[in-house]
C-alpha cells in the first residue's frame, strides 16, 4: 500500500521529468527561431562578391557585407544585390574594425 508520503514523491519525480522535457523542447524552439547573420569583411573583391552571396543565399541566410575602403567597383557591385545588408567604410580601416563594425551590427539588430 502507499502511503501519501511516496505517492507524493511519485508526483514530484514525474513533474521534474516533464520539467526537464519542456526545458529541452523549448531550448530547441529557441534555437530553431534563432537569427543566423552571414558577415562579410570586403576588400576590393569586386569580381568574387556577387558568387559568394549567391551561395550563401542558398541557405537563406541574412548577409552582411562590411566593404572596407574599396576601390575596384565592389561598393557598387554591393548595390546591385537585392536582400543584403551593406557597411560602407569610406577609407581602409582595416580587418579588426571591420569585424568590430559587423559585430556591433549583429548585435544591435537581434543576432
Amino acid at each position: 500500500m502507499f502511503s501519501y508520503k511516496d505517492t507524493k514523491q511519485k508526483n514530484m519525480k514525474v513533474c521534474t521529468t516533464f520539467q526537464k522535457k519542456v526545458d529541452f523542447i523549448n531550448q530547441k524552439q529557441n534555437y530553431k527561431t534563432m537569427n543566423t547573420l552571414i558577415a562579410l569583411p570586403a576588400y576590393n573583391e569586386k569580381k568574387d562578391i556577387g558568387y559568394i552571396i549567391s551561395q550563401i543565399k542558398k541557405y537563406n541566410l541574412d548577409v552582411l557585407v562590411v566593404d572596407d575602403g574599396s576601390t575596384d567597383g565592389t561598393q557598387r557591385q554591393l548595390t546591385e544585390i537585392d536582400n543584403i545588408k551593406t557597411i560602407i567604410h569610406k577609407d581602409n580601416l582595416g580587418y579588426g574594425h571591420t569585424i568590430i563594425d559587423a559585430f556591433k551590427y549583429g548585435i544591435s539588430n537581434g543576432y
